[in-house]
Parts: structure tokens; sequence; C-alpha cells
């Protein structure tokens, strides 16, 4: 399926089967990285009050950022501070869709852990938890990679770098 349509898909119908379809076709495009992070390039050029910069730093990441929680909320932002608040609308609702394809597919433990695109997007889920992880492990299994996170509560929370 292209990009744009489990895109649509996932966003109009949040169900297991179109949240896989959006994953692997964003794993898919070109120049993906699960280790990849962007903000320490956006986040200075919004400090800076450099709004549209930031929008252009963000839009260079496109695909591979789609569905990255950070880059959505960092967007929002972004058109908010510029009066865009249509745009900054739809990007918090994209926010929103990012976390949900991380939570609502998953209990984050052990038996069920929340799959994710990048490491990244496990730190974004847990702030929107309200969460702060104090340490991280990585554990495999046969082909399946984990990153458990302990938290500051207490809970350990489980990822699954998936396609």
């Amino acid at each position: 399926m292209a990009l744009p349509e489990s895109l649509r898909l996932f966003v109009s119908e949040p169900t297991a089967t179109n949240a896989a379809a959006l994953r692997s076709d964003i794993r898919s495009v070109p120049g993906f990285d699960p280790a990849a992070s962007w903000v320490q390039v956006v986040d200075p050029l919004i400090e800076a009050g450099r709004h549209q910069e930031a929008l252009d730093a963000i839009t260079a990441t496109l695909p591979a950022s789609l569905m990255s929680p950070v880059m959505h909320l960092l967007a929002s932002h972004c058109f908010r501070a510029l009066g865009r608040d249509e745009e900054a609308r739809f990007e918090a609702t994209l926010t929103e869709a990012a976390i949900r394809l991380i939570t609502a597919f998953g209990d984050g433990d052990e038996d069920s852990p929340w799959p994710v695109l990048r490491v990244g997007d496990e730190y974004d889920a847990l702030v929107a938890l309200g969460l702060r992880s104090t340490r991280q492990s990585v554990y495999e299994r046969g082909e399946r990679t984990f990153d458990v996170h302990e938290t500051a509560n207490d809970r350990e929370v489980w990822f699954e770098l998936v396609g």
C-alpha cells in the first residue's frame, strides 16, 4: 500500500491491521532509520524564533519522520507561532494519532509491548503518559528487539521496534 493511503486509513480507522500497514510503509521509506533523531536540528531554530526555518527542517525529514510524535508536535507549535492555526490543529491531530499508533496496540508490558518505529518514539510515548524513564535496557529474543524502560514511579514499560 502507498504511504499516503496507509496514513489516511489509519487516521480514519485506527485498527491493528491499518497500524501494521502504516508502520510497514514508513519503515520502507528510503533513508528510514529507527535511531534517527531530528529534534537537535529543529529545537534550536524554534528557540531562536525561526519557526518557518524549523518547519522547513521538519519537512526535509519527511517521509522518514512521519508519525514521529515529537516531530508532529514541533510542527504544530511552529504553525501556531506563525498564525497558521488550521495546520497547527492538523499536526496536533497527527501527534495524537502517532501516540495512538504506539499505545493502542499493546499494554506496554512484557507480554504485550508497545510497538514503535523509532527509539525516540518510546520517549515521546512516555512523556505523553506522564512518565519519565530512569533507565533503559535492550533485550533481544530471537529476531525481536525490546527496549525496557524503568520509570520514576517504578513502572516497567516495554517497547518493541517493529516494521
